[in-house]
């Protein structure tokens, strides 16, 4: 049996300023990123300098949540008045969305038509509790996450019409 130990960092942006930032960067063998708010994570990214840091990085990046899309190049978030709208990420991973805690209703279903049709996009939509593994590029879908393209649009059409006219 082999033991492997790995050193798992959390960096807390609030917190942490570039030279303790760096610091644990350097020294973990996995990253984990997580929060709520994309946008807010990726300026704290900017603010902090460590675009690149992280971009670079060798070891095993972990995302939940937010954390998750901020790895992608661009990525978007629900908001309020349920505009579409791009934000740019660090650019880890590409030609793909993810839609974080779906479920069918009318806010999923239409930022899901909007990256397919206007950015050409496939979406993995992750329920809760379920995720997205990659492994040197390979995709693992866990749980009940599953994968939507332009070969899906007349049902997933149909799906949001129903919500939004209560048919």
């Amino acid at each position: 049996m082999v033991s492997v130990k790995n050193k798992l960092v959390g960096l807390i942006i609030t917190k942490d300023n570039y030279a303790s930032a760096k610091a644990k960067i350097e020294a973990a063998d996995i990253i984990v990123i997580t929060g709520d708010c994309g946008e807010w994570i990726m300026q704290r990214i900017e603010d902090l300098g460590l675009r690149d840091l992280l971009c670079n990085f060798d070891g095993i990046l972990i995302g939940h949540h937010a954390g998750a899309l901020v790895q992608l190049d661009t990525f978007h978030e629900s908001n309020l008045d349920n505009t579409f709208e791009l934000q740019e990420g660090l650019g880890l991973l590409s030609e793909f969305d993810v839609d974080i805690n779906y479920v069918e209703d009318e806010e999923h279903l239409s930022t899901i038509i909007r990256e397919i049709e206007d950015v050409g996009n496939p979406v993995v939509a992750i329920p809760k509790n379920s995720g997205l593994l990659i492994v040197d590029g390979e995709f693992t879908l866990l749980g009940d996450s599953f994968v939507l393209n332009h070969t899906h649009l007349d049902d997933i059409y149909r799906a949001y019409d129903s919500y939004r006219y209560d048919v």
